[in-house]
């Protein structure tokens, strides 16, 4: 038997998803923006803001929340996303993302079922 460290901590969309609390975090920060040098050598900069990428992996799913996740996470649609995973009160911050499932697992159950677990990659619209 093994303990699987999780929360409800992304949703998408409706779907509300339970994530494994290991690897789960903001994966990288990119600028929106120019940054150069002036005559005089200093840095002047218009950055605008940022956009943020995030990575996790879902506990196993039965087929009808897998089923919705792939449809869901069609490339290159935009989805409406919230949860703890975007730091702070997450559920109250509502963010725009392109959802990128990267690695599918079939898992098989102890009564001959199947569950399957996706690594999730959002990318900050």
């Amino acid at each position: 038997m093994f303990l699987l460290l999780c929360m409800s901590f992304l949703q998408i969309e409706d779907l509300s998803l339970d994530i494994l609390q290991d690897g789960a975090a903001e994966v990288s920060q990119s600028s929106v923006g120019t940054t150069s040098r002036g005559h005089d050598g200093l840095l002047a900069t218009s950055e605008s803001g940022r956009k943020r990428e995030w990575a996790c992996t879902t506990v196993p799913l039965l087929d009808a929340a897998a089923e919705e996740l792939l449809a869901i996470a069609k490339p290159g649609f935009f989805r409406t996303c919230r949860g703890a995973l975007f730091g702070g009160d997450g559920y109250a911050r509502i963010i725009d993302c392109l959802v990128e499932l990267e690695d599918e697992v079939y898992e098989v159950t102890a009564d001959g079922g199947h569950v399957r677990s996706f690594r999730i990659r959002l990318l900050e619209g």
